[in-house]
């Protein structure tokens, strides 16, 4: 009889182990139980399409994309002004409360979300390029809607994706199903806008050969190169901290009579009042740069705000980049740490400055401003060559114009005259409590060498070069990142 109870019990943890694993799956891989269909044209069917499309003098092209971070943006806008083709965005309607959660009940109930444009001049346009995130292995289900929004028939349909580790092939089946008699031709995943090029010459077209039917400048001529981990990425676990569940809060500030946009990410922890991460972008940036790491502290019980620096370069806040500089930016940041104290959701005396390139050098700065409000310090690639690369750009400040061309944004006056005499590793040594650096070996924005000097200042720094990685961390170089930051946070005891 014992045996027979014993053989049950076997049979019993087997089949929870079982259900476990399927439940498991079920969520990390939303798609994989659906049925999923591929009615797209042959390769034949398209080879023919495509011929007859690249034979014609002139080419109509369209790059749509669905970005939440920056990164997919990036490289579609470097797409765009390479082949001459018009810019789309693809925007949810509701936008996402949550996107870690909802991205995934999304494609697991096969959902459609509501876009909030059009694209008026469709049937104008010969080859759509399609640009999503991997989400859940999968295709965002924002990518479905607009496929099946329109008549693409007789279009070369090309998609790509942005991820640090997820290949497109992951993808296809998600995106295929709303391709019936479709084209659909030379997927890739571009992991940075250097692999254009020879994806481009892969699908038999050349720079240029696009025509931008509006005959609008697609953007700047150089998109943004710091490298972004999308949002909605896997939450990474960690042995002795809890995963929570939280909610997005918009918060707008002003500071000078002008709009400074934000997004919190609020933990639903039992504390009344948690940690904060204050998260500044790089040049160029937005509030969705860090919001990959806003979401991983908020999932580990750490209240984030990412925000847009005013005049910062795509930005919801207000102002011009001919306006901004790293002085002004210092500026919002200091207005953002006198209004945490009226957030109900802050603990003040756990305030924690996190800044990624030129968001580095202004929380640094900003630190050791204001030693007795901030508990901690977090500085990713940070730009401390700002003042350095204005002087190889100008002999003297008195030619400096109005407005210029600075890397990949239009500055004006005020940015190089609020750097041209200013000593900075004079003044982020003042800040004296641990300080965590990252930087990547492979950086080719900011030398490696800008953050070695850094830890001859800092009086008690952690330091980690992440091998490998560029300006910015994606795929396992974040992983990394986000590893060292949590660690660090411990160790202060933020956590």
């Amino acid at each position: 009889m014992k045996r027979k109870k014993g053989w049950i019990m076997g049979i019993v943890v087997i089949a929870v182990i079982a259900l476990l694993f399927v439940g498991y799956n079920i969520y990390r891989y939303p798609a994989m139980f659906r049925n999923l269909s591929d009615n797209s044209l042959n390769d034949s069917q398209v080879e023919d399409l495509r011929e007859e499309i690249l034979s014609q003098s002139d080419v109509n092209m369209l790059v749509a994309y669905f970005s939440y971070s920056g990164t997919t943006r990036n490289v579609a806008t470097a797409l765009s002004e390479k082949t001459g083709g018009d810019l789309f965005e693809i925007t949810p309607q509701d936008g996402y409360s949550n996107v870690y959660m909802q991205s995934n009940s999304e494609i697991r109930n096969n959902e459609r979300p509501v876009l909030s444009d059009t694209v008026e001049n469709m049937d104008e346009y010969e080859i759509v390029f399609v640009g999503y995130p991997v989400w859940w292995h999968a295709t965002p289900a924002p990518i479905n809607t607009f496929l099946e929004s329109y008549d693409l028939t007789g279009k070369l349909i090309v998609p790509f994706c942005t991820s640090g580790g997820s290949d497109i092939d992951e993808t296809m089946p998600t995106f295929l199903n709303s391709c019936e008699g479709l084209a659909v031709y030379g997927e890739r995943r571009i992991s940075n806008t250097s692999q254009i090029d020879a994806w481009l010459s892969e699908l038999g077209l050349t720079e240029g050969q696009g025509q931008n039917l509006t005959g609008q400048d697609s953007t700047v001529s150089q998109s943004m190169p710091e490298v972004i981990q999308e949002a909605g990425t896997d939450i990474l676990e960690f042995e002795n901290l809890p995963t929570y569940s939280y909610r997005q809060q918009e918060i707008e500030l002003e500071n000078q009579g002008q709009r400074i946009y934000g997004v919190a990410y609020i933990p639903d922890t039992e504390e009344n009042k948690v940690p904060l991460v204050i998260c500044s972008h790089g040049l160029g940036g937005s509030y969705s740069t860090n919001a990959a790491y806003a979401e991983q502290l908020a999932s580990h019980g750490i209240a984030a705000y990412c925000f847009d620096f005013r005049g910062g370069g795509g930005s919801r806040s207000e102002g011009d980049t001919t306006e901004m500089s790293v002085m002004t930016e210092v500026s919002d940041l200091e207005v953002i740490i006198e209004a945490v104290s009226g957030w109900d959701f802050v603990d003040e005396s756990r305030i924690v400055l996190l800044g990624t390139s030129q968001g580095g050098i202004v929380s640094a700065i900003t630190a050791a401003r204001h030693t007795d409000r901030i508990a901690g310090l977090v500085l990713m690639y940070p730009a401390f060559l700002i003042s350095d690369a204005i002087h190889e750009q100008f002999d003297s400040l008195e030619e400096v114009p109005d407005s210029y061309r600075f890397n990949w944004i239009i500055a004006g006056r005020p940015y190089a005259e609020d750097m041209w005499n200013y000593d900075v590793y004079g003044e982020i040594g003042n800040y004296t409590d641990k300080v965590l650096l990252l930087h990547g070996s492979a950086d080719s924005i900011v030398p490696v060498s800008y953050s070695d000097h850094a830890t001859e200042v800092y009086e008690d720094v952690e330091y980690h070069v992440i091998d490998g990685a560029g300006h910015g961390f994606s795929g396992s170089a974040f992983d990394e990142a986000v590893g060292y930051i949590f660690d660090y946070l411990q160790q202060i005891e933020i956590i």
